[in-house]
């Protein structure tokens, strides 16, 4: 997918749970509060742009794009990032909406079962000012090319990794909506009655750096059970040693919220995460994804501090056989971007695109090299 869809912008959201209303044979699972939500948005590369912030006297995210500089239709297209797991088999998706400005564009959501088997559902968004509610059905639904296992089945569970919008034709020129509320219709009674949400963040600020990982248990999941618990595997995949292996466990009085925040202590590099959920011996839902640690998000740093990180540190992290508080100062081996600093890939204000580096370390790390950046915001005075 990556090398397919060659970037436009990416939101990252981390949705909470509103409620659940039953119904003969379906519950519907309301998502709320998006606005609390933390998004950001990548620079886009090519000639697509685009923008995501929080708007909470809509209690919506606020998403621009433009495709104003755009020739053909081909790859113009703006991608926001969701991965939330759907609970049972879903059947219908509904999004409340506020097109503000823009004409003649398309709203698709993106889906894929476990084996990556792709499902893109489109609607034709009418600009009219008001609010009003889409639905996307997922019955009946082909998978948009071959993709997964090709069994032309979409099996279960199902992840809305986001949606895309869509430029159609010369019309399509720039646009605003406001993206609030949305829900899911779902028979609880195939699949799994339990769903994990694994999100990791990522919190910087000087030598305290540390990726925090977040684990949501639905309430409509736990349901009371002190035999669900889950694991969560760690591995660096320079070497593929395995540097964390993790059993957290949730109580049924904390099912209604169900979530569980960890600082996890990692030198920068590139690892994998495995995070399985399980009902004592039996084995309910696994999410698998590779991420990259790296020095990322600086938005709370002063003004000085960004300006220099900005001005004088390559872009990258830096990683080693050596304790975390040590690999984070320091190195053994060398990468350097030529003319690459962290000013070169900021789309705003303490927030970096890192797409470059995270392709160029996979590689590296695919024919076993394994690569270190030295930090020099470490040196300013105020770290030391």
């Amino acid at each position: 997918m990556k090398r397919v869809m060659k970037m436009v912008a990416v939101l990252v959201l981390g949705i909470c749970l509103g409620s659940a209303v039953a119904t003969a044979e379906e519950t519907r699972i309301e998502y709320g509060d998006i606005h609390k939500v933390k998004g950001g948005v990548s620079q886009a590369k090519g000639t697509v742009g685009g923008s995501i912030t929080a708007d909470p006297d809509n209690k919506a995210q606020d998403l621009r794009f433009d495709f104003r500089k755009c020739i053909t239709d081909a790859h113009s297209y703006l991608r926001v990032h969701l991965a939330q797991k759907l609970p049972g088999k879903p059947s219908k998706i509904s999004w409340r909406i506020k097109p503000e400005r823009g004409e003649n564009f398309v709203l698709r959501l993106w889906l894929t079962d476990p084996s990556g088997e792709m499902y893109l559902l489109g609607k034709k968004v009418d600009c009219n000012g008001e609010w009003q509610n889409i639905e996307f059905s997922l019955l009946n639904c082909g998978p948009a090319w071959v993709s997964g296992d090709k069994n032309h089945k979409m099996d279960l569970p199902v992840t809305l990794n986001g949606f895309f919008v869509d430029r159609q034709g010369e019309n399509t020129t720039d646009g605003k909506i406001l993206l609030g509320d949305w829900s899911v219709d779902t028979d609880l009674s195939q699949g799994s009655p339990f769903s994990m949400d694994v999100d990791l963040q990522k919190h910087f600020w000087g030598k305290s750096a540390a990726p925090v990982l977040k684990i949501d248990l639905r309430n409509h999941a736990a349901r009371g059970i002190d035999s669900v618990y889950s694991t969560v595997k760690i591995v660096n995949r320079y070497d593929g040693k395995e540097i964390l292996n993790r059993k957290l466990s949730y109580k049924s009085k904390d099912a209604k919220n169900a979530e569980i925040v960890k600082a996890i202590k990692l030198p920068f590099g590139s690892y994998e995460i495995t995070t399985t959920l399980h009902d004592g011996d039996k084995e309910l839902d696994s999410t698998r994804k590779l991420f990259q640690y790296f020095m990322g998000d600086c938005s709370k740093m002063s003004k000085s501090l960004l300006e220099y990180e900005r001005d004088w540190s390559p872009v990258g992290g830096v990683w080693g056989a050596m304790s975390p508080e040590l690999a984070n100062q320091f190195g053994a081996r060398w990468i350097r971007f030529e003319g690459r600093t962290w000013g070169n890939v900021e789309t705003a204000h303490g927030v970096y695109d890192t797409t470059e580096i995270a392709e160029e370390v996979d590689k590296l790390n695919d024919n076993y090299v394994q690569s270190v950046v030295f930090q020099t915001l470490y040196q300013h005075p105020e770290f030391r």
